[in-house]
C-alpha cells in the first residue's frame, strides 16, 4: 500500500529516489516513465579504525531485523546442512525483531543450540562482521542493504540469496 500510495502522488513530487537501477527499471515498466526518478544508492562511510581483530574462520554472522521479510529461517535450516559436513562451524545473529523467539525454536528444534547464536541488538556491526569468515543474508526483497555495506568495508565477504535489487547490484 505504501509504494502504491508514493506512485499515485508522483505528479506533486519533483522527483522520486531509489536505491538501485534495477528498482528504476521495474518502476517505469510498470507505472511509465512519466516522472523523473534518480538512483541514489545506500552509502556508509566506513567504520573508525578498528583494532586488529582476528578473524575466526569458523564464524559466520549474520546482523538484520529478526523480520519475516529478512528471512533468517532459511539460514538457520542451511546451517543445518553446513553443521553436518563440519560441526565446528558457529553461526552468530545480531539483531532483534518480531522472529526472535521463533527462531530460538527453530535452532532447537534443529539441534544446532551448540552452533548458532542468537546475540540480540548490537551497535558494533563492523566489529561483529571483522571477526567473521564470512557474513550471510537472505532477504526475500531488500532495497540495499547497509550491512552489506558494513560487511564489506572491513574485508568480510557477503554470502548473498539473489534477491530482487539489493544483493544483484
Amino acid at each position: 500500500p505504501t509504494p502504491a500510495l508514493i506512485i499515485d502522488n508522483m505528479k506533486v513530487c519533483g522527483s522520486l529516489v531509489v536505491l538501485t537501477n534495477a528498482q528504476r527499471i521495474d518502476i517505469e515498466a510498470q507505472y511509465g516513465s512519466s516522472f523523473s526518478i534518480d538512483v541514489i544508492p545506500n552509502s556508509f562511510s566506513g567504520s573508525n579504525v578498528l583494532p586488529e581483530q582476528v578473524r575466526d574462520p569458523k564464524l559466520f554472522v549474520v546482523v538484520s531485523r529478526l523480520e519475516p521479510i529478512k528471512n533468517i529461517a532459511f539460514i538457520v535450516r542451511a546451517f543445518r546442512q553446513v553443521v553436518d559436513s563440519d560441526s565446528s562451524l558457529k553461526l552468530e545473529i545480531w539483531g532483534h525483531g518480531a522472529q526472535e523467539s521463533m527462531l530460538r525454536s527453530l535452532v532447537a528444534r534443529l539441534g544446532l543450540s551448540d552452533n548458532v547464536s542468537l546475540k540480540g541488538y548490537t551497535t558494533q556491526a563492523c566489529e561483529v562482521f571483522s571477526r567473521a569468515r564470512a557474513s550471510l543474508t537472505s532477504s526475500i526483497s531488500e532495497g540495499f542493504g547497509l550491512s552489506l555495506l558494513e560487511s564489506m568495508s572491513v574485508g568480510t565477504p557477503v554470502i548473498a540469496c539473489a534477491a530482487n535489487y539489493g544483493p544483484r547490484e
